[in-house]
């Protein structure tokens, strides 16, 4: 249930357009809402006294969603408080989001879907502190790619159309993709041939 929660609040801060500073707000306050009960609702599903899975998926959620919502208020000329500073007192989650998937990439547990979490995030279009195309965040995403194991990379979620289009594009093995090039090259070349 909480996976459903989380792709919720994704989808809430993708859709959302703003009109005004009042609905920018309303927003705000729902995906802080949102995220409140994305928190309980993982504690209460998973009942263990480390609560460090949960916080790692929350931060990961909260600077997502505070990078998304500033460009938007960038973007209609409206003022934002990031909520990372009300959650976790950092101004600099985007900073703090590659030392933690440093973290995790050092740990010895079972994080199947905190890789996943993270993994996603950063293919569906976080940047942090690195731009779209900076190999020290593709490089991430390989390694956390790496991690994911197979059974996850089929987990389904209720998603939106963008969503399911960029988890989709997550989880496709990007060799198919040159593989494919390869294909349609050599069917091209064989058809030119031939004509």
């Amino acid at each position: 249930m909480w996976k459903t929660c989380f792709f919720n609040i994704i989808n809430t801060v993708d859709d959302f357009v703003p009109e005004s500073q009042s609905t920018f707000d309303i927003c705000r306050n729902t995906v802080l809402s949102k995220i409140n009960k994305l928190e309980s609702i993982f504690l209460s599903e998973n009942d263990s006294t480390d609560n460090s899975f949960c916080h790692l998926i929350i931060f990961a959620t909260v600077a997502y969603c505070d990078e998304l919502l500033s460009l938007k208020a960038i973007e209609h000329n409206l003022n934002y408080k990031p909520m990372q500073v009300d959650l976790f007192n950092v101004a600099n989650a985007g900073d703090v989001f590659y030392e933690y998937i440093d973290s995790i990439l050092q740990r010895k547990k079972n994080l199947d879907f905190v890789y996943l979490i993270y993994y996603f995030l950063l293919e569906h279009g976080y940047r942090g502190r690195y731009d779209l195309n900076n190999p020290k965040r593709l490089m991430y995403i390989r390694q956390l790619a790496f991690y994911i194991k197979p059974t996850l990379k089929a987990t389904k979620f209720t998603l939106n159309q963008n969503t399911r289009k960029n988890l989709l594009w997550a989880k496709t093995p990007k060799n198919f993709f040159v593989f494919s090039s390869f294909i349609v090259l050599i069917v091209s070349f064989c058809v030119t041939q031939y004509i």
